[in-house]
């Protein structure tokens, strides 16, 4: 074993250590403490850290006090070294620590509750990772993934995935510097701005309810719209987490972006097609190539001059950009046609059997044939979102009929129950 992971996994141990006296002594109510580390930046020279009730720097690594300060740490990376209000430390991480673990700290002027493990990323720049009480977490969520103004049972039913989610997650990361990031790689967590008196009093409706699929925490996959109904989500997933069934959701009709149209020129898919890693030549066709039950697209068949491709439709649409095609549920059509000399070389034939290039002498002949390409396609779609799991404004359509959260859960999770985070078997 390698030096670098025997001191990452000391430091790992270390910092839960410190996690869990931090969570203890602020009365946390599970079954056994549960924290969150959200990683908020990435790649800085400088953060500031404020509250009004003091702040305390301290070594990852060692666990001691670099200093203290009665409102403001300002971290810094000069020469490959970490400075603390101008103190040079040799760690290569510190955490800045309050008072209290739900008091609101703030980070370059945005509030979040918790402290902060401050330290260098694989580039030699600050990452700044929030540690935050789970069901402070959740809260911080909610604000940034739906409206206050939605039913209350709509809410307490993204409070459970919310949580479910990154409970699960936990799961992953154990040997991470972090658990999840705050933006639609994982959950949008906004801190302390996300939070409303509504989405407070959920999330103590709610408190420390998850889903579990025979006693394990399952991945609760969730979207936006699914435009009608949702996707098994192994046709969206090549790494599938979640085993979760795609079933019919009329609940989100009229919902933003129930349906959508874009228009791509050729050239701009070839070239992102390309720049992926897919040897594309000049496209002469596209189509579905197989669909799911719910009329999810699950590859996509591309004719073009270096032969035939079939792309991941989940796929296709992160390099297109979530913005552009925002689901897998759509149609494509090529439009305005223009004529398209294709040429290639084949091997001369004999007695109608076709030679190899060795058999004669490398010798092939041209053929050329006019072609009718497209100039573009425009796709026309269905919801916004990979399709998998809660449909959000599904969960709101269904409140407004009367479900109840647990009701609404189990229609978009089947198979699952209701369980205490901490009582899982993972």
């Amino acid at each position: 074993m390698r030096k670098t992971t025997i001191e990452k996994r000391s430091f790992l141990i270390k910092i839960t250590s410190v996690i869990i006296l931090f969570v203890l002594l602020c009365g946390v109510s599970f079954a056994k403490p549960v924290t969150v580390r959200v990683a908020l930046l990435h790649n800085q020279y400088a953060v500031k850290i404020s509250n009004s009730n003091g702040l305390t720097a301290k070594d990852a690594y060692e666990l001691k006090k670099i200093t203290k300060s009665p409102k403001n740490i300002v971290v810094k990376v000069y020469k490959g070294k970490i400075y603390v209000n101008k103190i040079q430390t040799n760690s290569k991480f510190v955490y800045i620590v309050s008072k209290n673990i739900h008091h609101t700290t703030y980070l370059n002027g945005v509030p979040y509750r918790g402290y902060y493990l401050v330290g260098f990323n694989n580039r030699g720049r600050l990452q700044v990772i929030n540690y935050v009480s789970l069901e402070d977490y959740i809260a911080g969520v909610l604000g940034g993934e739906v409206s206050s103004r939605w039913p209350a049972e709509s809410l307490k039913t993204q409070a459970v995935a919310a949580r479910t989610y990154v409970m699960y997650k936990l799961t992953q990361s154990k040997d991470k510097v972090y658990d999840v990031v705050n933006d639609t790689g994982d959950q949008m967590y906004i801190g302390v701005r996300g939070e409303s008196a509504k989405f407070r009093r959920v999330v103590k409706q709610t408190s420390s309810q998850i889903l579990t699929r025979g006693g394990n925490v399952i991945c609760t996959y969730y979207h936006s719209n699914c435009g009608g109904g949702t996707s098994d989500s192994w046709n969206v997933f090549k790494k599938d987490r979640g085993g979760l069934t795609g079933v019919k959701c009329p609940y989100c009709a009229g919902a933003p972006n129930s349906s959508w149209g874009k228009t791509l020129y050729t050239d701009t898919i070839r070239y992102r097609l390309k720049k992926n890693g897919y040897n594309i030549g000049k496209i002469f066709s596209m189509k579905p190539y197989s669909k799911g039950k719910l009329k999810r697209i699950i590859y996509l068949e591309i004719k073009h001059s270096y032969g035939t491709s079939y792309v991941f439709a989940s796929e296709f649409r992160r390099i297109m950009g979530y913005r552009t095609i925002k689901s897998t549920k759509f149609d494509v059509y090529p439009k305005r046609y223009i004529t398209y000399r294709h040429t290639k070389k084949i091997a001369v034939s004999r007695g109608g059997v076709a030679l190899t290039s060795s058999a004669i002498g490398g010798t092939f002949r041209s053929a050329s044939k006019k072609l009718q390409v497209p100039t573009y396609f425009y796709f026309s779609g269905a919801g916004w979102g990979h399709g998998v799991g809660m449909c959000q404004w599904g969960a709101r359509g269904m409140a407004l009929d009367g479900y109840n959260y647990k009701q609404i859960l189990m229609h978009y999770y089947p198979g699952t129950k209701i369980t205490k985070a901490g009582e899982e078997k993972n």
